[in-house]
């Protein structure tokens, strides 16, 4: 598909911007008002107090057309939940990820399309084919969508990786991701970042990459998030998520144009110690990011398809170049 495309990519070699802090105080992250406040306008609510109500509100929404990619259900008891993760026809979606706060007892489901299926397993493939580089291909696990749980909240990503037990530091839950994957439509990028916030901040994940797809562009954003070490209190070391990377795809009238520099997840960050000799970060440059967003698209294509309608196009004047093609103009 690409072959007929103009490339054009803004490659950084220095430090990327400043990161972009979250706003939400970490103590407030699963406050009732909190938990919810980023998540599309317009999503459904329903009152989840039975499986066959949650079975029942799940199964309406999946049956709308131009139904919200979420679902809030309120009074969710904690002993669905532990139903459901042996059972997933409990609540009548086997691809729905779940996350479901213990304290106010409130469940958000997502709902992810084709098109996030493909993304997910796409740039996943990418992921451990790197990881299974270095010589470490036995070390470490690909937990996929499983459910993580720290008592205090229940969630499940696109995708996520750790390394095995016995490779983890003392003290290290076996269960809790380093590299966590969520994707969804780019009207939902506020509640994923807010997915990252938690998977940072209450699962001690150390890198989340988030994949932000346009519901009718060929236009893929995609974000790196990372733990930074906030103010000391008495319970401990506070942790802020911060945007370290931004990448923005897109196929304009001209063609492809990518934006940002190489994604980069540091040996550190997945493994939980510093590299030693032969062992080094994962750079995945943009020609593999380029097959995730053509991956995604072709998918997109046929999704609108099936809805009658067809992608927009991107003018060119709606993309920024970077300096270095604004040199070159």
């Amino acid at each position: 598909m690409f072959a007929s495309l103009v490339f054009a990519a803004n490659i950084s070699t220095e430090k990327p911007p400043m990161a972009q802090e979250t706003k939400t105080p970490l103590e407030d992250i699963l406050s009732s008002s909190a938990f919810t406040a980023e998540l599309p306008k317009g999503t459904p609510e329903g009152i989840g107090s039975t499986t066959q109500a949650v079975k029942r509100l799940v199964i309406r929404q999946l049956g709308d057309p131009q139904g919200s990619s979420y679902l809030l259900l309120q009074n969710v008891p904690p002993g669905f939940i532990e139903r459901i993760t042996d059972n997933r026809s409990l609540i009548g979606s086997r691809g729905a990820r779940i996350c479901y706060n213990c304290e106010t007892r409130q469940l958000i489901v997502k709902f992810p399309s084709l098109p996030h299926e493909v993304g997910a397993r796409s740039l996943g493939k990418i992921f451990s084919k790197a990881f299974d580089g270095l010589g470490l291909a036995g070390r470490y696990q690909s937990l996929g969508s499983g459910l993580a749980d720290n008592g205090r909240v229940k969630k499940e990503p696109d995708d996520q990786w750790a390394p095995k037990p016995e490779y983890l530091p003392a003290g290290r839950d076996p269960d809790w991701s380093t590299v966590v994957l969520e994707c969804g439509w780019s009207e939902s990028l506020r509640q994923l970042r807010r997915d990252a916030s938690i998977w940072l901040c209450k699962f001690g994940a150390m890198t989340v990459v988030i994949v932000s797809i346009h519901r009718q562009r060929h236009e893929v954003l995609l974000e790196k998030w990372v733990p930074k070490l906030g103010q000391s209190t008495r319970g401990g070391q506070r942790f802020l998520p911060v945007c370290g990377q931004t990448i923005s795809i897109k196929e304009t009238k001209s063609g492809l144009l990518i934006n940002g520099p190489y994604l980069r997840i540091d040996f550190e960050e997945f493994w939980l110690r510093r590299p030693t000799e032969g062992e080094s970060d994962y750079v995945f440059p943009h020609c593999a990011l380029e097959k995730m967003a053509d991956d995604v698209w072709l998918r997109q294509d046929i999704w609108l398809g099936k809805r009658n309608e067809q992608p927009l196009e991107i003018p060119d004047e709606d993309f920024q170049l970077g300096e270095e093609e604004k040199g070159d103009a």
